[in-house]
């Protein structure tokens, strides 16, 4: 039994650093919805449980058993959210929920994978992609800052919700043409590079900042948006910024035009 204060602290820490977990064997099983709190999201879209491919157990930085670290982390959903879950695989399985941003996988390239619930802070690297991960959801919603990447790969998302900061790297790209993004409104700074491969995007809308090099090679991109600096290279397709007025924008890299 862990006591009140030491909940508060691991609570606490869950809140600003998201959940580590570790796969382990994979194995399959059917998960039914449980729809405990019909208060804490509402739409009529369905939410995702899907069979995971894969068994976690939480790490938690603490001295405890597997067992109590599963039963901390599934009181913690629940006392944080209303929602709760029978298993802890469900924490692989929820990307959304009724339609909105639920419990998002972090870190997908790295050993060091996490999950957490879909607050304002993302503590990590976050990817959409269409039926694979982190999908079911159309908007970002509340969600203000990315601590990491931010990857947005054929997901059906359309709009980023309240997003305004990437701390890392910031990608969009269509393979299938299913990408359904309509606008990179609000975000306004990325603190690494951004690389645009779609051709529907017209416009940086309200980007300010990109502090590595900003890359519009693969895109239609014509308006420049309230873009003032970019920390590295601009590269986009001469035939459409050939006789473009930079001077309004603080580009510390250089200036490179493809025809290609």
């Amino acid at each position: 039994m862990v006591d009140s204060e030491l909940e508060k602290k691991i609570f606490k820490l869950l809140d600003k650093t998201g959940i580590p977990i570790r796969k382990t064997v994979g194995f399959s099983v059917v998960f039914k919805p449980n729809l405990y709190n019909e208060e804490y999201l509402k739409d009529t879209v369905e939410h995702n449980l899907y069979k995971p491919e894969f068994g976690i157990v939480p790490e938690l930085p603490f001295e405890f058993s597997t067992e109590e670290m599963i039963t901390i982390v599934l009181k913690y959903i629940y006392d944080t959210t209303g929602i709760k879950l029978l298993k802890i695989e469900q924490l692989l399985t929820t990307p959304s929920y009724n339609g909105n941003p639920f419990l998002l996988l972090l870190n997908e390239h790295n050993s060091r994978q996490k999950v957490c619930l879909a607050k304002k802070t993302i503590p990590g690297s976050l990817i959409l992609r269409y039926n694979y991960g982190n999908f079911g959801f159309i908007s970002l919603g509340n969600i203000e800052v990315i601590r990491g990447d931010f990857g947005i790969s054929d997901s059906t998302i359309r709009n980023l919700g309240n997003l305004r900061k990437i701390y890392k790297d910031f990608w969009v790209t269509r393979y299938e043409n299913l990408l359904q993004l309509e606008s990179l409104s609000p975000l306004k700074e990325v603190g690494g590079n951004v690389t645009i491969n779609d051709e529907i995007l017209s416009s940086l809308d309200t980007l300010e900042s990109v502090k590595g090099n900003l890359n519009l090679r693969k895109s239609k991109i014509t308006n420049l948006g309230n873009l003032k600096y970019v920390g590295g290279n601009f590269l986009a397709k001469k035939e459409i910024f050939d006789t473009y007025d930079f001077s309004n924008i603080d580009i510390r890299g250089k200036i490179k035009l493809f025809k290609t």
